[in-house]
């Protein structure tokens, strides 16, 4: 007579998938072990860099106030260092060329940012390993010097060379970058423009303080680690 033998053959033929949860589950506790490494390393280069931009951004608020410069505003959000000129001595009306006023102005915020340890990675003795992770990722050290201009909802007078006060903006924020650029002597890759024109208000345009306000050149420094060739990028 013969044995049944089924349910016995089939546990047999089953134990593999006992072997093969566990090296499943090995897995996933690996990988899972490998993100939380990888995020704390992030995490902390983070910290660094905002521990960096905060730096920059009493410096150059010290700098300010012992130059008594008028007219400018330095603070770190969202976007890093964040610096807004705002004075009646920036252009003549209607034109992009700065005023002397202007133009002393950004030669003491250059000589400012030149010093700014964020540019040069001079101490980061304490974040070298982590630094070095990622630069054998592929990850390079990225300064970005973003200059905006804006204007107010004022027409642009008449014979002007430029069509509207978007066209103005952007040759405001390029004069300026000009200069930056100048006095850093930084490779022309660090800058970028952008020009607003009267569509990035600070305040409603219905007075001449208030258009005061609105006519203003942004200079934003940020940082960040970026992949060459991937645009993969780690910002704050």
């Amino acid at each position: 007579m013969q044995k049944f033998k089924y349910p016995l053959d089939k546990k047999i033929k089953n134990t593999w998938l006992i072997s093969y949860g566990d090296l499943i589950t090995l897995l996933i506790t690996f990988f899972i072990m490998m993100i939380s490494v990888e995020s704390g390393r992030i995490s902390t280069v983070h910290k660094w860099i905002n521990y960096q931009l905060a730096i920059a951004t009493a410096e150059l608020n010290r700098s300010v106030s012992e130059k008594k410069i008028t007219g400018i505003d330095v603070r770190q959000d969202t976007k890093g260092v964040h610096i807004t000129i705002q004075s009646k001595g920036m252009f003549k009306e209607g034109e992009a060329v700065p005023k002397n006023e202007l133009k002393l102005q950004l030669i003491n915020i250059a000589k400012v940012i030149a010093n700014l340890n964020i540019l040069t990675l001079n101490n980061i003795s304490s974040y070298q390993e982590e630094f070095m992770t990622f630069r054998k990722r592929g990850f390079e050290w990225n300064v970005k010097i973003l200059v905006e201009g804006h204007t107010d909802n004022t027409s642009l007078i008449l014979g002007s060379k430029y069509e509207n006060n978007w066209e103005l903006s952007a040759a405001r924020a390029q004069m300026v970058m000009r200069i930056l650029q100048k006095q850093l002597n930084l490779p022309p890759q660090f800058f970028a423009i952008k020009g607003y024109g009267e569509y990035k208000p600070l305040v409603e345009n219905n007075s001449t303080q208030n258009r005061l306000l609105n006519r203003r050149i942004d200079i934003i420094i940020n940082a960040s680690l970026l992949k060459s060739g991937a645009g993969e990028q780690l910002s704050i």
